[in-house]
């Protein structure tokens, strides 16, 4: 899920506070944080001290009261108020639009005219208030909005799954379900969602709180998730009073963010301009970005929205070997108005901490972004990760100086995978014997003037063309879903499997014409067909190419004369046939997906892939699966399991469990626990089923991470803090252990019940959300769904399951064959209406009293699905034998 922090000091629902964030500025009103900077006005400055609760209540009011001023004044007189038979200016409903219109300026920078145009709240607006396609950003903004003239109400659950319905017919191109103010902006909607590179926000606007409840955002988290979980194409943000006020008072301003740097082995240079450079732990960076967001990068938020892109490569570094991070990495470069280093905090070279005003990062947002995306997922694995940062103060610099930073840094010649990939030695053979065969130029080294056309192809052409001709369809995925990961490492499997040793370049040049013709009957199809059909064509083009070469005869591709021949005349009407069936199955399957999202989603392409060639053959075959696995996340060898993250999807510790520091150094016991003996709350936190800042300090309130909070202790003591510091092996529940022991004991009863599953012939993967392990058995292809949470031991197995076969094994609670079990998580199931008017899917949720019961259930499934009488029972499988993937 990705919250996005705006310019403005705003506190997103369930948004993690990190350790330095709001540090000052911030006083409770009624259990509300409030931010300011120290040069803003005098009444800002009444918030250093705390507030009465009636008194805070009036200055939240007084601030209402200037919005509604500015709404009347900027955006009432370009609104359509046609609709309304009560056009007055106190009309809350007038308020509300003009409201949705100023949240779309926030997030665009639309002049008010054009963001009044974007507003189509109003009868059969499908649960949205506005829409705005950004085009210069290439971004759509869906906003639903809440005035109350007091900010007592906010958006409530039945709108929130309002707005989510909105938004899946919206992706889907079904306009046909929205007012006419949203059909006016149809054609501008249709080429943003065929723009591969488009992103969404959904904003929620309202003068309410920042905060919204669980119960509110979980729909909107779920479907988030959902569209994410092959790539973050979607984000969520809140944007309240506090927010909506600091925007208007402040505009969107080019300054950069505040931001305390701690290094170690830290240097400086003052000649002729004062910078500083050091190494930072990757939890800081990760940290500035949650604060922060996109105006990190930028001290514009709508100049700087989508162009973040998370790296796989780095992201797979942090996550497999973070350690090895900061020799990989070529770090940060950070631009400021100001830098001052801390006296009392940096005694030496080996820590400093600076205190930054105006930062930017102007080189290493990928960096950044990836550090962030481990952060939301498991951010113990941040712990030894490394990233060397350099910070250079405009002070006494000359004008211009630091725009010539940015464009030095991001405009030299980079060096990428595909330069390395140059030196393989295949690569060479394959180019010898390109021209040898026919003559023409196999382009290895990055060029100003790419190879095209008959003269011959690039290497990375030929890897898709490789890839889409491919008989396991997870190759052409990788093809759409990040394409630099096909020529990632001239060692990775992926690369090999692509290019072996003894690769025909005669099927290499065919596939390339192949996939030429293709994409060139695609681009002349998207001129006669629109809407969901020309989705599929843009989107689905790798998914298309791969079930053209999977219907072409075998030896065609082998063949140095099938071009002279004609053999390659069938492609142009074969890619029109292989679109409109897999169009159709879409609908069928997937009519509310998000079409960017959806090809990149291995196992959904696989199966429409399947099922398309089921169609054209009369004869159902299992795609091959020869593209080699990715990285074993639970193998022996690789890193545990963030301790929060197992204890959240447990859910094995309550709110408000409390925690003593336990001391894991000598260090610590010498001179922390000193510290905290002089105040014992020191020592004292409380838990928070929150999963980015679970635990609450005793001394202040606010949230941390084990580890943030560990190293805010430290700092507040005098004591330098590593780089990396495990805080989950710091905190203990009284009579449990410490949180990664209980984490242990969780994995530990997991794997067990894994265990069971892989001796019955299920491959073990993650479902779609965090609640499930999704069992594949490997040769009947079956799915049933195992709950994460081994203290409820449910297994949901498919609707059109004999219930009365299972009643026969003992240990089991089978339920009523009317009473089914719905959740998002059970992706590989059908789905049907259970309220509302929103499908989902289902199945029967079986409760299993222990192990035992779930090794019976799990071999009546074997032998019903294999149809086999009876089976003998395998070997065991032991918990180091566990291969997830």
């Amino acid at each position: 899920m990705n919250y996005r922090n705006q310019p403005w000091p705003v506190t997103h629902a369930h948004a993690p506070a990190s350790d330095k964030a709001y540090r000052e500025g911030h006083e409770n009103h009624h259990k509300t944080k409030i931010s300011y900077r120290e040069d803003k006005s005098q009444v800002t400055s009444i918030l250093v001290t705390l507030l009465p609760e009636a008194e805070a209540c009036t200055l939240s009011i007084l601030h209402i009261n200037q919005i509604a001023a500015h709404l009347k004044r900027e955006f009432l007189p370009h609104l359509d108020l046609s609709d309304l038979q009560d056009r007055s200016e106190s009309n809350p409903a007038v308020l509300s639009r003009a409201l949705t219109a100023l949240g779309i300026q926030a997030l665009t920078g639309f002049t008010p005219q054009a963001a009044a145009a974007c507003v189509i709240d109003g009868f059969s607006d499908n649960g949205i208030d506005g829409v705005a396609v950004d085009d210069a950003h290439e971004r759509i903004v869906l906003v639903q909005t809440k005035w109350h003239h007091n900010g007592r109400k906010n958006l409530n659950q039945a709108e929130a799954l309002k707005l989510r319905n909105g938004a899946e017919d919206l992706f889907a191109a079904r306009f046909e379900r929205f007012n006419p103010r949203l059909r006016a902006l149809e054609s501008d909607l249709n080429q943003a969602l065929l723009n591969t590179q488009t992103k969404i926000t959904i904003a929620l606007v309202s003068t309410g709180s920042d905060q919204l409840g669980a119960e509110v955002i979980r729909p909107l988290e779920d479907f988030c998730d959902e569209i994410n979980s092959d790539g973050e194409m979607i984000d969520l943000i809140v944007l309240g009073t506090r927010a909506l006020h600091d925007f208007i008072v402040n505009g969107a301003s080019s300054r950069g963010v505040d931001i305390d740097v701690h290094l170690t082995g830290w240097g400086s240079t003052d000649t002729p301009y004062r910078a500083y450079y050091g190494v930072a732990n990757a939890t800081q960076i990760a940290e500035w970005y949650e604060q922060h967001g996109e105006r990190l990068f930028d001290g514009n938020l709508r100049d700087a929205l989508g162009h973040t892109p998370v790296n796989d490569d780095l992201t797979a570094t942090l996550w497999n070997e973070p350690e090895h991070f900061w020799y990989f990495n070529n770090g940060i470069t950070v631009l400021a108005e100001e830098v001052r280093r801390s006296v009392r905090d940096s005694p030496n070279r080996e820590y400093g901490r600076f205190s930054v005003t105006g930062a930017t990062i102007v080189n290493g947002a990928q960096t950044a972004a990836s550090v962030r995306s481990i952060l939301r997922k498991e951010p113990e694995r941040l712990g030894d990760a490394k990233i060397w940062v350099r910070i250079i103060s405009l002070e006494g610099c000359p004008d211009g100086f630091g725009s010539r930073v940015t464009r030095a840094t991001n405009t030299q010649n980079g060096v990428e995978a595909r330069d390395f990939i140059a030196l393989d030695p295949r690569q060479e053979m394959i180019r010898a014997q390109f021209r040898l065969q026919f003559n023409k130029t196999y382009g290895l080294r990055r060029s100003s003037e790419p190879i095209t056309g008959d003269d011959g192809c690039e290497v990375d052409e030929a890897a898709i063309a490789l890839a889409c001709a491919s008989a396991d369809p997870d190759f052409a995925v990788d093809a759409k879903r990040q394409v630099s990961s096909l020529w990632s490492s001239s060692e990775d499997r992926v690369y090999q499997a692509l290019f072996p040793e003894n690769l025909n370049v005669v099927r290499m040049w065919n596939s390339v014409l192949v996939l030429r013709a293709i994409d060139e009957r695609l681009t002349a199809l998207r001129q006669e067909i629109s809407g969901r059909d020309a989705g599929v064509a843009v989107h689905g083009n790798r998914l298309i190419a791969h079930l053209v070469f999977s219907r072409l005869s075998p030896d065609v591709l082998d063949d140095p004369d099938a071009t002279a021949e004609g053999r390659f005349a069938v492609v142009g009407d074969l890619t029109k046939t292989m679109h409109d069936q897999l169009a159709a199955q879409v609908a069928e399957q997937h009519s509310g997906a998000f079409l960017g999202s959806l090809f990149k989603n291995h196992s959904k392409c696989r199966k429409l892939v399947e099922d398309v060639l089921a169609i054209q053959t009369g004869t159902f075959v299992p795609t091959p699966r020869v593209r080699p696995k990715a990285v074993d996340l639970r193998s022996s060898n690789a890193r545990k399991a963030d301790a929060v993250r197992v204890i959240l999807d447990e859910g094995s510790l309550e709110d408000g469990t409390p925690l003593i520091f336990r001391p894991d150094t000598e260090r610590e016991r010498r001179d922390l626990l000193l510290w905290i003996s002089k105040e014992p709350s020191r020592g004292r936190a409380t838990w928070s089923n929150d999963r980015n800042s679970p635990l609450t300090w005793a001394v202040d309130g606010e949230r941390y991470t084990p580890s943030g909070l560990v190293m805010r202790m430290m700092v507040q003591a005098g004591l330098n803090p590593p780089s990396g510091i495990r805080g989950t092996t710091r905190w203990e529940v009284q009579g449990k252990g410490t949180l990664s022991e209980i984490a242990q004991q969780i994995e530990a009863a997991q794997d067990e019940v894994v265990a069971i599953a892989i001796k019955w012939g299920f491959t073990v993967t993650k479902a779609s959300n965090q609640s499930w392990f999704r069992l594949e058995h490997q040769d009947s292809g079956q799915t049933v769904y195992l709950s994460r949470q081994t203290k409820s031991r449910s297994v949901v197995v498919a609707p059109e399951t004999p219930l009365d076969k299972m009643r026969s094994v003992v240990g089991l609670d089978v339920p009523a064959e009317s009473d089914y079990f719905h959740d998002s998580g059970l992706d590989r199931f059908p789905k049907r209406l259970k309220s509302g008017k929103r499908l989902i899917h289902y199945g029967y949720a079986i409760k299993c009293t222990d192990h035992s019961a779930i090794d019976g259930l799990l071999r009546l499934l074997t032998q019903l699905a294999t149809d086999r009488d009876t089976i003998e029972d395998p070997p065991a499988v032991h918990s180091s034998d566990l291969r997830i993937f």
